[in-house]
């Protein structure tokens, strides 16, 4: 079992024999998540396993802070931080500013956005930058600015989207190709609010100056921020968030990344569950509101299993081949692959006591990361750790 630090909580629970003993660590007693101070810290809504599983991405600073990352280092359970040298690079491109630094100064005029990739192994990041306040009649301009760590400095600044202000302009970081170092984003746009908006969702595909739409989207609904990658056959999975009382059903999107091409199939209630299998042959979707877990074949996109494993969960990941994980508000529900069935539950009183809300937890990588409230808890399931689509 390996050493950690702080307060730990240990146990010897076994799933069918193939996970560890699982540890639970307090990381910190202070706000938020961890001790980051709240009037300078931004918890991303895209909280992912990031540098092929080595880091979880956690958010990014604010104000002052701007250009600042936050990552809880899976290794050690620490959280770390990297600085972007974003400023430095804004000023020199005179070319991009609406105004002159004489009038606005750079804080002013650009605000740092979500962090979009991070890899050690091929030295690079990427995060978005927008406009703050542009000019009257002048769009809204959202950069991707790639970081190369190498060269220690931003090395260009690609722009992914312009906002009208009527248009809503968001942005989901669908993930990175590795062998062909492609960046994939998902921009989505909505002309409108509420059920009578118009969406339009590009996939886009950024590999060195270039920016390529790879496959278009019409979602009827609000397009979810949870969404499946997998790197080993360059497909990415969205879905539609939709409750049991609406109208129309919710509907996904399977999306090849190579060629365009696009499907669609029905999704459960509140899908904040989406996993590719381990061979790529089917995706698993957790539907929250009742419960349920699909299997569903990726050649038919036919729904071939459904099983109940309880509601209120907020996150599932693939922590071994043969292994999901649900995390609930009452604890970490693991489900069994071959065959398809549930393991027992691990209660969440394992881990804390009282109130339990896990919404913005992760699970994957050989972990499940629980957040509630103002605290993470890190437990690890792994024998080994996998960078498989990170």
């Amino acid at each position: 079992m390996k050493a950690c630090i702080g307060l730990i909580i240990a146990f010897n629970l076994l799933l069918y024999g193939a996970i560890c003993p699982a540890i639970a660590q307090e990381l910190s007693a202070r706000l938020p998540e961890g001790g980051l101070d709240a009037s300078a810290y931004y918890g991303s809504e895209h909280k992912r396993f990031v540098n092929r599983g080595e880091h979880l991405y956690l958010g990014r600073g604010i104000g002052k802070r701007a250009g600042l990352f936050y990552f809880l280092q899976m290794a050690d359970q620490r959280r770390v931080k990297i600085e972007a040298p974003w400023r430095e690079y804004m000023a020199s491109r005179a070319d991009l500013h609406y105004v002159s630094l004489q009038k606005k100064a750079l804080d002013e005029q650009f605000r740092v956005g979500d962090l979009l990739y991070y890899d050690q192994s091929t030295r690079q990041a990427g995060f978005l930058l927008d406009d703050s306040w542009p000019p009257e009649g002048k769009p809204k301009r959202t950069f991707l600015l790639h970081w190369d760590f190498d060269q220690g400095r931003i090395t260009r600044a690609t722009v992914l989207g312009r906002k009208l202000a009527d248009e809503y302009l968001r942005f989901i970081p669908v993930g990175v190709h590795w062998a062909s170092n492609q960046v994939y984003v998902a921009r989505s746009v909505a002309f409108g609010r509420g059920k009578g908006a118009l969406r339009e969702v590009d996939i886009l595909k950024v590999g060195g100056d270039s920016i390529a739409v790879v496959a278009k989207i019409k979602p009827k609904k609000y397009l979810y921020r949870r969404f499946a990658f997998d790197q080993r056959t360059q497909r990415v999975f969205l879905a539609e968030y939709g409750e049991k009382h609406e109208k129309p059903k919710p509907y996904g999107y399977l999306v090849n990344l190579v060629d365009g091409d696009v499907r669609k199939t029905r999704v459960p209630f509140t899908p904040y569950g989406l996993v590719f299998g381990p061979q790529s042959e089917f995706i698993y979707m957790y539907g929250s509101q009742l419960g349920d877990l699909w299997k569903v074949k990726l050649s038919s996109l036919k729904r071939v299993k459904r099983l109940r494993v309880g509601g209120l969960g907020h996150a599932m990941g693939l922590l071994e081949n043969n292994i999901l994980m649900v995390v609930r508000n009452r604890g970490l529900q693991p489900v069994h692959l071959s065959p398809f069935k549930k393991g027992k539950l691990l209660p969440i009183k394992n881990y804390y006591s009282g109130f339990s809300n896990v919404s913005g937890s992760v699970a994957g990588a050989g972990w499940a990361i629980i957040k509630n409230g103002q605290m993470l808890y890190a437990v690890d399931f792994q024998t080994t750790h996998s960078s498989e689509g990170r």
